[in-house]
């Protein structure tokens, strides 16, 4: 209780400060969802419009090979806006404001966005890294679980591989942000780094993780289940989402963590609500979707913040955010 105490107050004083820092990262997101998504509503056709209570919406464009050949292959492929990932651009620096004030230290967005520019070759190589490893672990299960596909008792098992291995790996790796803008090492020496400062306290890691996630997707689900039931009001396409959210699935927004696979053809869906639209909504609509969920994830960005540099500091012997 303490360490919430203290990160809700170090939120609220530095409010103003930690949304100067994103705004960047958030309006270049924002422009850059807009754009997509106009082209999307305007220029592509066959498309299919889902709205959840964990992503906000989501659009699907099929394509299908000429009917006249053999054998017809279908594919889609599913847009959902990225902004979560635009906003974890913003923790080096978030962090290192963070750190900056528990020393007692003047911290300005412009200073911190400068320190942060110093070391943005190592953050983009840090992600960089991300992906090439992510692509190392998952490909070989893809193809592991392209060669089970006839055996779907079977499917579970590489999927459960792959959600151990990324969730163990992200834990692992939770601090190297810090790591790279405040200690200034490499990408490498920096995953390295947290690597040392997580072992032996994975667990206490992970229960203090899995903790904010279920709090802010059960936050996040209530917030995107009431927007969709005002739009539902003036927009008939979101009909279908009312009525959902209006059963007994409404329960399933306080599962916090949005989980959805198919077994034995019947889909599972855990921890949100969605629903396929009768038809293209306006693209005003799809524009306050967005806008409420670039707030959102933004909102919580701090608080990853706050959080990951009181358990840097912990295990870098420091202090940390509760000790005064």
């Amino acid at each position: 209780m303490r360490l919430i105490s203290a990160i809700f107050r170090y939120y609220r004083e530095n409010f103003y400060l930690f949304w100067r820092i994103m705004l960047p990262v958030i309006f270049l997101g924002f422009l850059l969802d807009i754009a997509i998504l106009y082209g999307l509503y305007h220029n592509v056709t066959n498309t299919l419009w889902t709205v959840s209570t964990s992503s906000g919406f989501s659009v699907t464009r099929f394509f299908e090979t000429d009917p006249s050949s053999e054998p017809i292959f279908t594919f889609s492929a599913t847009y959902s806006s990225p902004v979560s990932l635009f906003l974890w651009f913003a923790m080096c620096p978030l962090a290192l404001a963070v750190f900056q004030i528990r020393r007692g230290m003047n911290v300005s967005s412009r200073s911190v966005w400068r320190q942060t520019l110093r070391r943005i070759r190592s953050i983009l190589v840090a992600a960089l890294l991300l992906l090439v490893r992510g692509a190392m672990v998952l490909v070989p299960l893809l193809l592991i679980f392209f060669a089970l596909a006839s055996f779907p008792a079977v499917l579970i098992v590489p999927a459960l591989i792959a959600f151990c291995i990324i969730v163990y790996f992200s834990v692992r790796w939770s601090l190297y942000n810090q790591c790279i803008i405040i200690e200034g090492l490499t990408a490498k020496a920096a995953f390295r780094r947290s690597s040392e400062l997580v072992r032996g306290r994975w667990w206490a890691f992970f229960g203090r993780y899995l903790l904010l996630i279920w709090v802010s997707g059960v936050l996040t689900g209530l917030v995107f289940a009431i927007t969709l039931m005002l739009l539902s009001i003036a927009n008939s396409e979101f009909i279908p989402i009312r009525e959902a959210l209006l059963s007994e699935r409404f329960i399933m927004l306080f599962f916090g963590v949005d989980i959805t696979f198919t077994f034995n053809g019947r889909e599972f869906i855990f921890g949100g609500v969605a629903a396929t639209l009768d038809g293209a909504p306006s693209f005003r609509t799809i524009g306050v979707i967005l806008v409420v969920k670039t707030l959102l994830c933004a909102a919580f960005e701090p608080i990853w913040a706050l959080l990951t540099t009181h358990l840097y500091l912990q295990r870098t012997g420091e202090s940390d955010l509760v000790s005064e």
